[in-house]
């Protein structure tokens, strides 16, 4: 991660979890989109991680193989 990380409790990102510190290496499990009941409006993708979701901005998150 480049920046601090929230997880927020659903894809919304309505509730916060937890807070991770940069440098914090999270395993992925899946990725969502928010507001996905809304079929005329695109959603925002989102990773799901243990706990609950963060984003998926590369501004925050750096994908490491």
């Amino acid at each position: 991660m480049n920046k601090k990380v929230r997880v927020y409790q659903d894809v919304n990102l309505n509730k916060v979890v937890k807070t991770y510190q940069p440098g914090k290496v999270i395993k992925v499990n899946g990725w969502n989109h928010s507001r996905g009941d809304v079929h005329h409006v695109s959603g925002v993708k989102r990773y799901k991680v243990a706990g609950g979701y963060i984003t998926a901005n590369s501004k925050y998150v750096k994908v490491v193989k």
